[in-house]
């Protein structure tokens, strides 16, 4: 792969995990925090920006959180932190398309919403303890969620044997985009 992605012209990295080939050894405490560490610091050496990341079998859970550090990597520049985050949830060009004001307040979050995401990656709750059997639910769903915040919302329904609406034309933000939607589920009476 690396051959033919370097004769197409792509820049190919392919940096070893702690304890493989010319990494050093992980700590006897290793964590997938310490391995995250080992990659940025591998990558940030080489200069390497934005990029495809390709992980594979167990390494996909270490690539899913190098991806989300990308993300709180950029909190020293909340405008490029605002941005990840929003086209995360909404796809590209999302953050171009909700106008100059909301692009202003959910950069002045950046700073709060790293903490939150700090807190949640450290949460091992688990969902029956949050939701317990015979709590109402229903999950609204937009029609163009991506498919990280629709994997979610249906992990959620199923865990909580909750129904889920799909709401046409929507994207992740339902409540600022179609907050009719949102309304009519409030007012629906419960699912039985």
């Amino acid at each position: 792969m690396r051959a033919r992605l370097a004769a197409a012209g792509v820049d190919v990295h392919v940096p070893d995990v702690l304890g493989y080939g010319e990494a050093p050894a992980p700590s006897a405490s290793w964590d997938i925090a310490e391995e995250v560490r080992h990659l940025v610091a591998w990558l940030d050496e080489r200069g390497v920006g934005e990029l495809h990341l390709v992980p594979h079998s167990l390494g996909s859970m270490i690539g899913l959180h190098l991806r989300h550090e990308a993300f709180m990597g950029r909190e020293g520049d909340p405008a490029a932190a605002a941005r990840g985050f929003v086209e995360h949830w909404s796809g590209p060009g999302a953050f171009d398309a909700i106008g100059g004001r909301a692009r202003s307040a959910i950069t002045a979050l950046v700073p709060k919403v790293g903490m939150e995401m700090r807190a949640m990656r450290g949460d091992t709750t688990p969902t029956a303890v949050l939701a317990p059997p015979g709590a109402p639910a229903t999950i609204l769903l937009g029609e163009r969620t991506r498919l990280a915040p629709r994997g979610v919302a249906l992990h959620l329904a199923a865990s909580l044997g909750a129904p889920v609406v799909v709401v046409p034309g929507a994207g992740h933000m339902i409540p600022v985009t179609h907050p009719e939607a949102v309304v009519a589920a409030v007012l629906a009476p419960p699912p039985p």
